[in-house]
């Protein structure tokens, strides 16, 4: 199966370069959180250096709608990513305020696992077009780095069929395959599993991509 590639938590045009041969390229922003996260003009800049063909992907986890356009306005993004767990009536009030990129959401699996496939059934209900699978540790839904019980997330992906599931948390060269050949996603998200020393590693990513490749062949 073909299994496209994100790589997140671009903070540099040299992370860009690294990150050469994804499908998509994501930037943190909004997010004091994150230690990834970038102002606007920064972001701008990061994408401006990604290739043709490769879609942009804004970020964040603001939730106001002022915030998020000033977002789509700045860097013009295919996507943007609002990076919480959110009822189906709030997704519907941000998918009328941000017009033109896709919209990506997020379920986050951690804690109990019975309280998981409600929250799926309703995200099926809200104007998605992607739902972004991380691991939710302590209160904190992604960039934990972290991997999550994978038979869950494929479980979660038949129920939100058919819409596009990302698979993030904990994802490196290394657990890849075993992840993709498990959930069977769409996408692969990863960001800390292609650094050394907090930047994107060329050799790492090539890895990945190298990997992900030859499986789909």
């Amino acid at each position: 199966m073909k299994v496209r590639v994100k790589i997140c938590g671009l903070k540099s045009v040299a992370d860009v370069l690294a990150a050469q041969g994804a499908d998509a390229l994501g930037v943190i922003v909004s997010t004091p959180s994150s230690p990834r996260n970038l102002d606007l003009a920064m972001a701008r800049k990061v994408l401006s250096a990604a290739p043709p063909g490769a879609l942009k992907v804004a970020v964040t986890t603001a939730v106001a709608g002022e915030v998020l356009r000033k977002i789509v306005a700045t860097l013009k993004p295919d996507v943007i990513q609002v990076h919480r767990e959110l009822p189906p009536a709030r997704w519907r009030r941000i998918r009328r305020g941000v017009r033109g990129p896709a919209l990506w959401g997020l379920l986050g699996i951690g804690g109990k696992p019975e309280g998981i496939p409600p929250r799926a059934r309703a995200l099926r209900e809200a104007p998605l077009d992607g739902v972004v699978l991380d691991t939710k540790l302590a209160g904190k839904s992604g960039g934990t780095g972290v991997p999550h019980d994978w038979g869950v997330s494929r479980r979660l992906r038949d129920l939100l069929r058919p819409l596009p599931v990302i698979l993030a948390g904990g994802l490196t060269p290394q657990n890849v395959l075993e992840a993709i050949r498990k959930v069977e996603p769409d996408w692969i998200d990863l960001s800390s599993g292609v650094e050394e020393g907090g930047h994107k590693s060329p050799h790492k990513v090539a890895e990945l991509l190298k990997k992900v490749r030859n499986e789909a062949e």
